[in-house]
């Protein structure tokens, strides 16, 4: 992520997404707990598991997730050439 925002805008955005992750905590825990006392610690680990091996997949199949750093790469090159083309 830090190589997608502009340096002026790191400590904003990248507080931002660690206060959500902060945020999203005690929610998690708040579901799990009782879904882990009703359907079992080990139903509730699989189907956890299941869950995040899905949406890997999913972003990586995804061409905007699983192309971002290549878009980085291209727009770099792109504001290179025009920066050197007025030169040439």
């Amino acid at each position: 992520m830090q190589a997608m925002v502009p340096a002026e805008m790191q400590g904003r955005v990248l507080s931002v997404g660690r206060g959500l992750a902060w945020a999203a905590m005690p929610l998690g825990l708040a579901v799990a707990g009782p879904l882990s006392d009703i359907f079992g610690l080990r139903l509730w680990w699989v189907a956890g598991g299941l869950g995040m091996s899905v949406l890997g997949i999913a972003g990586r199949l995804t061409p905007g997730i699983a192309n971002l750093e290549g878009r980085r790469q291209n727009q770099e090159a792109a504001d290179l050439r025009a920066a050197l083309e007025p030169t040439l």
